[in-house]
């Protein structure tokens, strides 16, 4: 197009979101082969995912190969956050925490809406001699976690998909949830190399296909046209069951009503419900864990083991709606 342009990056690294949530358990909830770049097809045919839903190692290696295959990292600022911009003359004019100034004709904010870390205000938070850590603030090395008293506070995404893993370690572990989210298990597993070979060889038509989807992806297909009240109690749930065995985004498009219908959401709502005081074995924790919300007001969160990990003796779950944290 003519134009000069350079990224401004705060990281010492590129990835973004990939880059930042390093967090263990970290993992993409769309396949890889759907959640990835399109617009070369020589990238798409040399680049082999080794997971079904990739991990945030294998995504940032991803997006690295990326910036080096398209000789990108020239263009990219590392370690420059940008402190202020100001729009005067027709012109941006950006100031960045290195005291660098760039003016230019137009200026996309690649920020993020979730970009900005919230620490809660919890009293004494600044004189606690422990460690504290931020899952979209993780550190690069390693944390050993054996042998500690942990505590996470929260049970979105983050907390679900990292809770499992610091479970096996931890002496104890105290889970502090306000809002109880729903859950599926995301079934993860090695690349299928035939499906993915099968795919490599019709990327136009698979990428074709999957842009007539509500969510753009083979997950957000709702095959099934019906809705949860055209079945019987015994057919729905085992359509239900079917989809929580297949997992992921798989399970809100179980029918094509559920985010629409009321009554058929209230079946979504019951059969997990019911799935949790499956697996659940203290009454009092299932109950907890069972969500008051609408099922689909929030992103669906997906993991491996989340209410399993529950069962542990180690592990604790606290409702902080009951008993705020002072």
């Amino acid at each position: 197009m003519g134009l000069s342009f350079c990224v401004l990056e705060s990281g010492d690294g590129i990835g973004g979101t990939w880059f930042w949530n390093r967090y263990p358990g970290a993992r993409c909830d769309i396949e890889s082969t759907e959640y990835s770049y399109q617009f070369s097809e020589k990238l798409q045919q040399e680049w082999d995912w080794k997971n079904r839903y990739a991990s945030q190692q294998e995504m940032l290696e991803y997006l690295e190969h990326v910036s080096q295959r398209f000789d990108l990292l020239s263009d990219i600022r590392l370690n420059t956050h940008v402190e202020y911009e100001k729009f005067i003359g027709n012109k941006w004019h950006i100031t960045t925490s290195t005291n660098k100034k760039f003016s230019s004709q137009f200026c996309i904010m690649a920020t993020g809406a979730v970009s900005s870390p919230r620490i809660p205000n919890i009293n004494g938070l600044t004189q606690f001699s422990g460690q504290i850590y931020h899952t979209s603030q993780w550190p690069k090395n390693n944390i050993d976690f054996k042998n500690k008293r942990v505590a996470v506070i929260g049970t979105g995404t983050s907390g679900i998909q990292c809770i499992p893993i610091v479970a096996k370690d931890a002496s104890q572990l105290h889970v502090y949830q306000r809002t109880a989210n729903f859950y599926v298990p995301i079934r993860n597993a090695p690349t299928d190399q035939k499906k993915s070979t099968l795919i490599k060889n019709n990327y136009n038509d698979f990428r074709e296909e999957n842009s007539k989807k509500i969510g753009g992806y083979c997950a957000g297909d709702i095959s099934n046209k019906k809705s949860a009240i055209d079945y019987s109690a015994e057919e729905r749930e085992e359509i239900f069951e079917s989809a929580w065995q297949k997992g992921g985004f798989y399970f809100q498009s179980a029918f094509n009503d559920l985010l629409k219908n009321k009554i058929s959401n209230n079946y979504a709502v019951n059969f997990l419900h019911k799935k949790i005081s499956q697996i659940v074995e203290n009454s009092n924790t299932a109950k907890k864990l069972s969500p008051t919300i609408t099922f689909g007001c929030k992103r669906l969160s997906m993991g491996k083991d989340y209410y399993e990990t529950y069962n542990n003796k180690n592990v604790r779950l606290h409702d902080i709606s009951e008993n705020p944290i002072h």
